[in-house]
């Protein structure tokens, strides 16, 4: 039985390419046509999200990718952190893409890393963190279709007025009561009300 140390220093001697080398060659979309939660109109659904990891208490692992912060406003964190952004397949979960950096890194930037597995076929999500013009037309020019939020104050004029549709404002969408049956069931808690 091989010990800790005869795992640990031979993967301290080889650095990680290998591991990444592994991974690109293995990470890929598992989901088949039948596959529940992975497809919408035909696009293989993808989301985009990002997370921090703890990582060993070591000088070299502070060194690479540094403590967050207390949230008291003093001090750092009891562990260094790394930043993981992941492309994963919405309906088995499968990790297809990923980029990691410092706690300090901005999940945005490290997207920019996973844009080379986007492509043709995908329904990308991303939450509100990560829109920004850039990024956006970035991630569009690999021809897959995206779906991102953006934060509750962003103002996006209207780019064109389609023939026969009235746009639908603010006023003319009203809460459902939270007394309202549907609620409780689950439903929508928005409906609009159209002319």
């Amino acid at each position: 039985m091989p010990t800790k140390a005869a795992l640990f220093k031979p993967r301290a001697r080889l650095g990680p390419e290998p591991l990444q080398a592994l991974f690109s060659a293995v990470a890929a979309p598992l989901a088949t046509a039948q596959t529940q939660g992975s497809w919408y109109r035909g696009l293989r659904l993808m989301s985009i999200d990002g997370t921090c990891i703890d990582v060993a208490d070591t000088p070299p692992n502070e060194a690479a990718f540094s403590r967050p912060g207390t949230g008291r406003g003093e001090g750092a964190g009891a562990f260094p952190q790394v930043r993981l952004v992941g492309l994963a397949e919405c309906g088995t979960h499968a990790l297809t893409g990923a980029a990691i950096g410092a706690c300090t890194s901005g999940e945005p930037t490290l997207t920019r890393d996973l844009l080379g597995s986007l492509g043709e076929g995908m329904l990308v999500l991303a939450d509100r963190n990560f829109y920004g013009f850039e990024l956006w037309s970035e991630a569009a020019a690999t021809g897959a279709q995206l779906l991102w939020r953006t934060k509750a104050g962003h103002v996006l004029p209207p780019g064109e007025r389609l023939p026969g549709l009235v746009p639908v404002t603010p006023a003319q969408v009203r809460r459902t009561p939270p007394s309202d049956d549907r609620h409780r069931r689950g439903g929508a808690g928005d409906r609009l009300r159209y002319r």
